[in-house]
């Protein structure tokens, strides 16, 4: 979507009459389809940038570096690109940042249900002063799901921990409130404050090692629109949607590698088709009916690389004895690690883990270099 955008606006200028589409993925399935649709829209050629299958566990030092520690590392799939670039292209736009600004991924709000599951449509939750840090912790979507740290800090941590975390978000919310009234801009707020340590930051640093960049969601006159907008506007990705079909309605019509609609579809075509699919498949076991997953979507799947890798299966069998952890990270309760890493191992449940673990991991490297 946010390509998409860009591209359509880009190639109706005088000066980027000649822009190339650069696609990065781990084979031409999906997002690299998709992409050459595009590309014969606007007359743009399309470079396809392969993935390394073991991309993961390769470059591990300049990952490390580049994260500094404070994200996930292994976040981070944009190094090692250079040799992709044609000589003539001189500066990379994307649209890193857009999808929280204009598609409301991080709105204060929850998911409706249907036939007792989750949807993808989203509904403004009732938010004030008096609960806003508790909704963020609980709900804030790039939060590690699906991990029970209750089990795994020691309990003589807990109290001080929950406590100083509440503090700190409690601290930022107070200052959001010299510029506004409304626990809606407050929570922006709280989202937006410190954007370099947003967990994918490591994108915009991994893409600025092969080439000069632009950042089009950091232009201040655009993220001050962002913040005047009402939140029920940027729910369920309204504003971006509306905004590319105005501006280029055949690339609106196109489907995304993440759904297979168009990628205009609201939330609600979506989640209607998703049913008819279930259905469908159900009937015939036609695969042409299953949701795309793994390596055909654009981002891959955490849970399934820790599994599949030999590399980070060794690495999560030697948490339990790394003495850089055990040192740096004491109220973690290496016992319950243990057993809920094996679980993760052996099991097709606890794929929130997968997140936790890379984080865990990265921790320990820094550790051992610092």
């Amino acid at each position: 979507m946010d390509s998409r955008i860009i591209a359509s606006i880009l190639t109706k200028l005088d000066k980027f009459n000649s822009i190339k589409y650069y696609t990065l993925g781990w084979s031409k399935e999906g997002e690299y389809e998709i992409t050459k649709k595009l590309c014969k829209i606007i007359n743009s050629e399309n470079i396809f940038m392969k993935l390394l299958d073991n991309y993961y566990d390769q470059f591990t030092l300049e990952k490390l570096f580049i994260s500094g520690g404070m994200h996930n590392m292994y976040a981070n799939i944009f190094l090692n690109l250079r040799n992709y670039f044609l000589k003539q292209t001189k500066i990379l736009f994307h649209g890193h940042g857009l999808d929280y600004m204009f598609q409301g991924i991080y709105v204060s709000s929850r998911n409706l249900n249907l036939f007792g599951r989750p949807t993808i449509i989203k509904k403004l939750i009732n938010l004030d002063y008096s609960n806003i840090v508790d909704n963020y912790i609980n709900t804030i979507s790039y939060r590690v799901k699906n991990v029970n740290f209750d089990d795994l800090i020691n309990i003589n941590y807990k109290k001080e921990l929950n406590y100083n975390l509440k503090i700190k978000l409690t601290k930022i919310i107070k200052e959001s409130r010299e510029f506004t009234d409304n626990p809606h801009k407050s929570w922006n707020y709280l989202i937006t404050h410190n954007l370099s340590r947003h967990y994918s930051n490591t994108d915009v640093l991994g893409i600025g090692t092969n080439a000069e960049q632009r950042k089009i969601a950091n232009d201040n006159e655009l993220f001050d629109f962002y913040m005047s907008i009402p939140e029920d506007h940027n729910l369920n990705g309204k504003i971006m949607k509306k905004s590319l079909i105005l501006e280029n309605s055949k690339l609106a019509n196109i489907e995304s590698a993440n759904t297979r609609y168009k990628i205009s579809a609201s939330n609600y075509e979506i989640t209607l088709n998703n049913y008819i699919n279930k259905i469908l498949y159900a009937l015939t076991n036609n695969k042409k009916y299953k949701f795309p997953s793994g390596k055909r979507k654009t981002w891959p799947n955490e849970f399934e690389i820790l599994k599949e890798s030999s590399y980070f299966r060794n690495r999560i069998n030697n948490l339990y004895d790394s003495n850089a952890l055990r040192e740096n990270l004491k109220f973690i309760n290496f016992e319950v690690l243990k057993k809920k890493s094996e679980m993760f191992l052996n099991s097709n449940e606890y794929n929130g883990f997968a997140q936790f673990i890379f984080l865990l991991i990265t921790l320990e490297n820094m550790f051992e270099e610092v």
